[in-house]
Protein backbone atom coordinates (compact mmCIF):
# COMPACT_ATOMS: atom_id res chain seq x y z
CA UNK A 1 0.00 0.00 0.00
CA UNK A 2 1.29 3.48 -0.92
CA UNK A 3 0.30 7.01 0.00
CA UNK A 4 -1.72 9.03 -2.54
CA UNK A 5 0.51 11.12 -4.83
CA UNK A 6 -1.22 14.49 -4.26
CA UNK A 7 -0.72 16.65 -1.18
CA UNK A 8 -4.44 17.28 -0.62
CA UNK A 9 -7.70 15.36 -0.29
CA UNK A 10 -11.25 16.56 -0.91
CA UNK A 11 -13.55 16.66 2.14
CA UNK A 12 -16.18 14.68 0.21
CA UNK A 13 -13.68 11.89 -0.43
CA UNK A 14 -12.95 11.65 3.29
CA UNK A 15 -16.61 11.74 4.29
CA UNK A 16 -17.44 9.16 1.63
CA UNK A 17 -15.08 6.67 3.25
CA UNK A 18 -12.71 6.27 0.28
CA UNK A 19 -9.68 6.86 2.51
CA UNK A 20 -10.62 4.32 5.20
CA UNK A 21 -7.43 2.28 4.60
CA UNK A 22 -5.27 5.32 5.54
CA UNK A 23 -7.05 5.70 8.91
CA UNK A 24 -7.28 9.51 8.48
CA UNK A 25 -7.39 11.67 11.59
CA UNK A 26 -8.17 15.40 11.55
CA UNK A 27 -5.31 17.76 12.41
CA UNK A 28 -5.00 21.55 12.46
CA UNK A 29 -2.23 23.10 10.36
CA UNK A 30 -1.01 26.39 11.82
CA UNK A 31 -0.53 29.09 9.17
CA UNK A 32 -0.90 32.84 8.82
CA UNK A 33 -1.96 32.70 5.14
CA UNK A 34 -2.24 30.42 2.12
CA UNK A 35 -1.61 31.06 -1.56
CA UNK A 36 -3.94 30.42 -4.49
CA UNK A 37 -3.65 31.13 -8.18
CA UNK A 38 -6.32 33.27 -9.74
CA UNK A 39 -4.83 35.16 -12.68
CA UNK A 40 -1.83 35.79 -10.46
CA UNK A 41 -0.82 34.29 -7.15
CA UNK A 42 -2.79 35.75 -4.23
CA UNK A 43 -2.21 35.25 -0.53
CA UNK A 44 -5.31 34.79 1.63
CA UNK A 45 -4.66 35.74 5.30
CA UNK A 46 -6.11 33.65 8.11
CA UNK A 47 -7.67 35.29 11.16
CA UNK A 48 -6.45 34.56 14.69
CA UNK A 49 -7.81 31.19 15.81
CA UNK A 50 -8.19 29.86 12.25
CA UNK A 51 -6.30 26.84 10.96
CA UNK A 52 -6.08 24.87 7.74
CA UNK A 53 -7.61 21.44 8.23
CA UNK A 54 -5.34 18.52 7.55
CA UNK A 55 -5.86 14.76 7.40
CA UNK A 56 -3.16 12.63 9.02
CA UNK A 57 -2.86 9.46 6.92
CA UNK A 58 -1.06 6.30 8.04
CA UNK A 59 0.51 3.54 5.95
CA UNK A 60 2.15 0.93 8.17
CA UNK A 61 4.47 2.94 10.48
CA UNK A 62 4.73 6.01 8.23
CA UNK A 63 2.44 9.08 8.45
CA UNK A 64 1.77 12.07 6.18
CA UNK A 65 -0.44 15.13 6.46
CA UNK A 66 -2.70 16.07 3.54
CA UNK A 67 -4.54 19.39 3.20
CA UNK A 68 -8.32 18.91 3.26
CA UNK A 69 -9.98 20.84 0.41
CA UNK A 70 -13.46 22.22 -0.26
CA UNK A 71 -15.12 24.33 -2.97
CA UNK A 72 -13.79 27.91 -2.89
CA UNK A 73 -16.04 30.82 -1.88
CA UNK A 74 -17.89 32.47 -4.77
CA UNK A 75 -15.50 35.44 -4.97
CA UNK A 76 -12.61 33.00 -5.54
CA UNK A 77 -14.46 30.52 -7.78
CA UNK A 78 -11.60 30.42 -10.29
CA UNK A 79 -8.96 29.57 -7.65
CA UNK A 80 -6.70 26.71 -8.69
CA UNK A 81 -5.78 24.00 -7.97
CA UNK A 82 -7.83 23.76 -4.76
CA UNK A 83 -9.11 25.62 -1.69
CA UNK A 84 -8.18 24.50 1.84
CA UNK A 85 -10.85 23.93 4.46
CA UNK A 86 -10.51 26.54 7.20
CA UNK A 87 -11.45 25.52 10.74
CA UNK A 88 -11.47 27.33 14.07
CA UNK A 89 -9.78 26.21 17.26
CA UNK A 90 -12.14 24.66 19.79
CA UNK A 91 -12.97 27.10 22.56
CA UNK A 92 -11.85 25.82 25.96
CA UNK A 93 -14.42 25.91 28.75
CA UNK A 94 -12.92 27.29 31.95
Amino acid sequence: MKFPADSWVDLGTLRGGAWWRYKPRPVKIAAIAFGVYLEVEKWIPLKPGQYIQGALATVFAEQRVYVVTVWPPAEYASARPCWPRIVRAAQSKR
